[in-house]
């Protein structure tokens, strides 16, 4: 049902434009001086120095989009859609785009390391980031320039490419166990705004318009998720991922139990129901709509329908701007649904005017009733 959104990366390269890839491939790198003597330096180390360089910004999502067959160095505004749909995407790398991940993961610890700005990069301008890290990283220095990153690599066993892999792999996942958890546990109150984004845009010939739901989704995401608050998903959360993870809340049936308490979000519930047994439905925009929340429309059927979330009986005024709105409207049908039950006055009034009185809890039922009520007409 969602799953077919036509979704659109608005203000996608905005998004982008920091904590891009920090050196161009076209830069020239001077070969560091070679030796064959022992480097001090650990497989180990190589592990944190790396992740601490490496580990802020875009840069693991730029190498998993690299592995997938990315051919770029940068995040360029003309490229943004093709670098989203890679990273959106389960890991699925060619061994052409590994290789292109690691040289280009070689040739800028190469360049840093034999670089004058290595200490401003690394310990920032005052000298005082990365503080305890700082042996490590310049051991990395000096060990590179000793022998570069390459045979070095090789010297101690560390296997470069497996850790690109491994990393990028790892962090994405955590993000998106991270979004995932924060959806469930928000569930309750997002799923009745995106079944009444929904709603809102179904117009009265049944064209469903996804914007309000998408913007929904990006509001909620935003909130929680803002830029630099993920690590793999630096700048950007994977909206595509999200809407089709959500797809199925839209498509579960809700349980009668968690009939929403709000009165317009009760409207959007049952509106969903209705549609869920073929109808088209419309919810109104505003009150004072004649006395109809939603309309139904089916095979030639139109049903004006009004929604009361009640705690108590339900009287006759319901029944009455039910009736009213079947009226206006030209209805075939109209019915009330409602929580709390229906006082004796509406179920006689209901039964003198032919409005249907369906309990939210035996709203599967308003297809077998309204049409038997029609077919009685």
């Amino acid at each position: 049902m969602v799953g077919v959104y036509a979704l659109r990366y608005r203000n996608a390269a905005s998004n982008w434009g920091m904590n891009m890839w920090p050196f161009s491939k076209s830069k020239r790198v001077e070969e560091p001086v070679r030796t064959d003597a022992p480097v001090p330096f650990t497989a180990e180390q190589m592990e944190e120095a790396l992740l601490v360089y490496k580990g802020e910004g875009a840069h693991f999502s730029l190498l998993y989009a690299n592995m997938a067959g990315y051919p770029h160095e940068v995040i360029k505004p003309e490229t943004i859609r093709e670098f989203n749909e890679l990273i959106e995407a389960g890991p699925n790398f060619t061994e052409a785009g590994r290789q292109y991940a690691l040289e280009r993961l070689t040739h800028d610890v190469d360049f840093i390391c034999s670089s004058d700005v290595f200490d401003i990069l690394m310990f920032g301008h005052d000298n005082d980031e990365n503080v305890e890290h700082r042996d490590c990283l310049n051991a990395l220095r000096a060990a590179v320039n000793q022998s570069g990153f390459s045979a070095l690599c090789e010297r101690i066993g560390f296997d470069a490419m497996q850790f690109i892999e491994q990393t990028a792999v790892s962090r994405r996942e955590a993000d998106l166990r991270k979004m995932i958890a924060r959806l469930e546990d928000r569930k309750d109150y997002l799923k009745p705004l995106l079944l009444r984004a929904l709603a809102q845009g179904k117009n009265k010939y049944g064209e469903q318009d996804y914007g309000k739901y998408i913007e929904e989704v990006s509001e909620f995401m935003n909130h929680y998720f803002p830029n630099g608050s993920l690590s793999f998903y630096f700048n950007k959360y994977p909206l595509v991922y999200v809407v089709n993870y959500l797809e199925q809340w839209i498509q579960d049936t809700p349980d009668p139990g968690l009939i929403p308490v709000d009165g317009i979000d009760f409207e959007h519930w049952c509106a969903a129901r209705i549609e869920e047994q073929g109808w088209a439905v419309r919810v109104s925009k505003a009150s004072g709509d004649q006395g109809v929340d939603i309309e139904a429309m089916k095979e030639g059927m139109t049903v004006a329908i009004q929604c009361k979330r009640y705690a108590q009986p339900i009287g006759n005024k319901a029944v009455q701007e039910a009736y009213a709105g079947m009226i206006h409207y030209r209805a075939d049908a109209s019915c009330v649904i409602g929580t709390g039950g229906y006082t004796a006055s509406a179920l006689e009034l209901g039964q003198s005017t032919g409005v249907i009185l369906i309990d939210a809890a035996s709203i599967s039922e308003f297809s077998y009733l309204v049409e038997a009520h029609i077919r009685r007409k």
